[in-house]
């Protein structure tokens, strides 16, 4: 497999196994007409410390000493070698190859889920040396996909996670905002009013959140 380069890659979008211990299958129609649909596994995702992630923590060891030193103290003092422990240990070498390649205004978008977001945004944070955070946004599922049957008893896990790192937080890096156009109806109930250049506006109060009483500045207008 050939090295990609040093501080050469813009953009990273990473959407790796979240630990949710279950197997993920394919779903194929046969090529024999009476035979019905099937489906094939694709991969497990279930990991544990036998399958590799000591060769994969020592592999972190000679890549970043200071993400070793995180990931040795959360196995010999919490997670001890279970699943998630094992998990992280095959989640950091990627993430610091990542980082590697990345341009210093390069961003990271880690696509995950709740159960090990919060692990992964600590790993994170070390991998970037504690200053290449800028978001986190949360992706909302479709009802469709919601595990909220009838019988819960939690609230619907509805939503993954995307972490988003920039490799150096303070350069000037591209970012276009995304906006879409009004609606009509939207205009016309909210912005119904027009000054004499055709401009849409409102009336509206200036008050502050609370007035006067908590503090808020108070101004004499329009007399």
């Amino acid at each position: 497999m050939q090295r990609i380069e040093s501080n050469s890659v813009d953009l990273v979008y990473l959407d790796p196994p979240f630990n949710s211990n279950a197997t993920y299958n394919i779903l194929f129609r046969s090529p024999v007409a009476e035979d019905a649909s099937s489906q094939i596994a694709a991969f497990d995702d279930t990991w544990t410390w036998e399958n590799g992630a000591e060769r994969a923590l020592d592999h972190v060891r000679t890549l970043d000493l200071d993400t070793f030193m995180l990931l040795d103290a959360l196995r010999r003092t919490f997670l001890k070698e279970g699943d998630v422990m094992a998990y992280l240990a095959m989640m950091a070498p990627r993430l610091l190859q990542m980082r590697r390649v990345m341009k210093p205004t390069a961003t990271l978008y880690l696509h995950c889920d709740p159960s090990n977001s919060h692990y992964l945004k600590m790993l994170l944070d070390c991998v970037f040396e504690g200053q290449g955070y800028i978001n986190e946004i949360s992706w909302k599922r479709t009802t469709a996909k919601s595990d909220y049957a009838q019988g819960a008893t939690h609230y619907p896990r509805v939503r993954d996670v995307l972490l988003v790192y920039r490799k150096d937080a303070s350069a000037t890096a591209t970012f276009t905002q995304q906006f879409a156009a009004y609606d009509e109806a939207y205009i016309a109930k909210k912005y119904g009013l027009r000054d004499p250049d055709g401009r849409a506006y409102q009336l509206d109060n200036i008050t502050g959140p609370g007035g006067a009483a908590k503090g808020n500045p108070s101004y004499e207008v329009m007399g």
